[in-house]
């Protein structure tokens, strides 16, 4: 260990120094620096130990050779250590590489478990889902035959309408046979008849038709009974349907005849069309809600009588009320002509009265209002009587006075025209005494202010 030089020991390669270092039973780890530092610590004391040896006594050498033992047993349990670490990292290894086969086994495991575990419930969705078609299809299957009974009895029923079709039919050929035979009848009746007016026509001498004029219709009276005129006046003159339409069109007149503005041209030769829209304008049907209303808000006016309000109610009740019974309609008229009433007094001596009618109630109230009147007057008479004095020189003096208030009056009036604006104060004119400005120097501590001061 000690041929080569301790400088040398710098120019070594790791591997060399290593070496070194291990036939000495030091440790192999670190830098180089520290390596080759560690090997010269050794050579020096090597060295300082051969030149003692050298030097010294047996028992120095002894003792050396006792160091030497004990550091030649602390290698050996160093290298026991080094070699008991190196079997438990032999084991160490073996459990890792038994702890990977393991894991492996079990990830194999899981994989088989996941793969049954797919299978197993594949299965059962299939079977879930075959229970499920299977009882649609029983479903739609007990639908079907329902449907089919439908269909068998839909087709029997058209049979059977087929079959009654058949004999309605035959019964109409019939009714048409009959018919025929009936129409040839009656043609030649009508064509006898025809023929035997003609030769009365012939035997009797010509009448001359009556021409009746109609009434024109502006819209403001009753529909109903313009119709009904219109038609007693149409029947009476022979008019056909075109020449009523013509007529009824010429006798319109304001807002009546704005109605052809609604009818269309091919039907205004129409006399129902044309009767249609009047009714639709006119017509008390038309009305009923109208008059309805009116009944319910009907007031008496400023200047209207009561027989002018009864009249106009039970035109109103009429119209509104049309489809009912007639006791019915006369006491919705009496409560309604009893609301009405503006007078407070007379309205409720009528809801006093046991009236039955609208006619007892007009004839009530024309009564009670004739007494309220009078008793009016009375008191007027009372109110307006005076106590004359029969000394005829009271009136003399009130003439007198009067004179004098006229005159005072006038010449008051023409001071006030003169009247101009003065200061009580110092007797100025064109200002009042709050306005005066000696009144404010006097107040502010200073002299008074003369007129030429001021001027």
């Amino acid at each position: 260990m000690a041929d080569f030089d301790i400088e040398s020991e710098s120019g070594l390669r790791v591997i060399e120094l290593r070496e070194q270092l291990s036939n000495r039973g030091l440790p192999t780890t670190g830098l180089k620096v520290e390596l080759v530092k560690r090997l010269r610590d050794a050579m020096e004391s090597e060295q300082s130990i051969r030149e003692v040896s050298d030097e010294s006594s047996p028992e120095i050498s002894e003792r050396i050779k006792a160091v030497g033992e004990k550091e030649q047993a602390r290698e050996e349990r160093k290298s026991e250590s080094e070699i008991n670490f190196n079997q438990l990292l032999a084991a160490m290894m073996d459990m890792n590489s038994n702890l990977k086969e393991m894991k492996a086994g079990q990830r194999e495991q899981e994989g088989r478990l996941l793969e049954e575990m797919k299978k197993k419930t594949q299965e059962e969705m299939k079977a879930n889902i075959v229970s499920v078609i299977n009882t649609k299809i029983d479903v739609i299957a007990d639908k079907v035959d329902k449907n089919e009974e439908r269909l068998g009895e839909i087709e029997k029923n058209i049979e059977k309408n087929e079959e009654r079709f058949g004999e309605i039919t035959l019964e109409i050929g019939k009714l048409k046979e009959a018919m025929k035979v009936d129409i040839s009848a009656e043609k030649s009746n009508f064509a006898e008849e025809n023929i035997r007016e003609q030769e009365i026509s012939q035997d009797q001498p010509n009448i001359a038709k009556p021409n009746i004029k109609i009434f024109t219709y502006d819209g403001k009276t009753s529909w109903q009974v313009y119709k009904t005129q219109f038609s007693i006046v149409a029947n009476g003159n022979g008019w056909d349907p075109v020449t009523k339409a013509r007529q009824l069109a010429a006798s319109l007149r304001t807002e009546a005849a704005d109605v052809l503005r609604t009818v269309p041209e091919e039907e205004q030769l129409n006399f129902e069309a044309l009767t249609e829209a009047l009714e639709l304008r006119f017509g008390e049907k038309c009305l009923k809600d109208f008059s309805c209303l009116q009944l319910k808000s009907r007031q008496q006016r400023q200047s209207e009588t009561l027989q002018d309000l009864a009249t106009d109610v039970e035109r109103l009740s009429h119209l509104a009320f049309a489809d009912c019974p007639a006791d019915v309609r006369d006491t919705l008229a009496l409560q309604y002509f009893i609301d009405g009433v503006k007078d407070p007094e007379i309205q409720k001596a009528l809801r006093l009265a046991e009236l039955k009618d609208l006619k007892s109630a007009l004839v009530y109230g024309l009564k009670y209002e004739a007494a309220q009147q009078a008793s009016r007057r009375d008191r007027h008479l009372v109110r307006g009587a005076e106590i004359t004095n029969s000394d005829p020189g009271m009136a003399d003096t009130l003439k007198e006075m009067r004179d004098i208030m006229l005159s005072l009056n006038v010449k008051y009036n023409r001071n006030a025209q003169k009247t101009k604006v003065t200061c009580w104060r110092r007797g100025a004119e064109g200002h009042v005494q709050r306005n005066c400005q000696a009144r404010q120097d006097q107040r502010a501590g200073n002299a008074p202010r003369t007129k030429a001061q001021e001027n």
